[in-house]
């Protein structure tokens, strides 16, 4: 059986919103960023928060299935240039998220799983999600230069808030200490 890769995916999605006569949702953001309910500054963005889509980036195990949900800075200034790719079950009857992976747009990657039982569930997660997005590299970076370029709309202009110590979380949301990234 041949797999169709996520690129193909999301062009027959594209093509999808011109037959029904509606602009893309990335043409649709560009000129009107949403309001998104909920999140504050700081936070990452899911991609699914900004750019609705037409499509679930779904991978079934066993008797679940999981969501691919990719995180983003949308500081524009912020040059972390990482995105977490978390995998959270569908419907949550008995499964739970096996965790997230980093990734780095340089390409290193983290897998980050919520318990060490969880690593195998989330290496297969991965390699499903490479086999679908082969080209994931630049598949993240496309969709991290588009949350930075509606994010300054997003997140707005810097009101005066208290100064980020070095040692404080960074308020992109990485969850790294400020000094290992904006602040690096």
């Amino acid at each position: 059986m041949t797999h169709i890769d996520g690129k193909l995916l999301d062009a027959i999605g594209r093509l999808w919103y011109r037959g029904k006569g509606l602009s893309a949702p990335v043409e649709t953001v560009l000129m009107s960023p949403p309001k998104i309910r909920g999140w504050q500054r700081g936070e990452q963005l899911a991609w699914d928060e900004v750019y609705t889509c037409v499509r679930q980036d779904l991978y079934a195990f066993d008797a679940h299935v999981y969501e691919a949900l990719d995180f983003y800075c949308p500081i524009p200034s912020c040059d972390c240039a990482e995105v977490n790719l978390h995998f959270e079950p569908v419907h949550p009857d008995g499964a739970r998220s096996p965790g997230h992976v980093n990734v780095h747009l340089a390409g290193r990657i983290r897998l980050e799983p919520e318990t060490h039982g969880d690593l195998t569930r989330l290496e297969q997660l991965w390699a499903a999600f490479c086999q679908r997005h082969p080209r994931y590299l630049e598949r993240l970076s496309h969709r991290d230069t588009l949350i930075k370029a509606t994010g300054e709309r997003l997140v707005g202009p810097a009101t005066a808030e208290p100064k980020v110590g070095r040692n404080d979380p960074c308020p992109c949301g990485s969850r790294k200490k400020y000094k290992k990234c904006c602040g690096a």
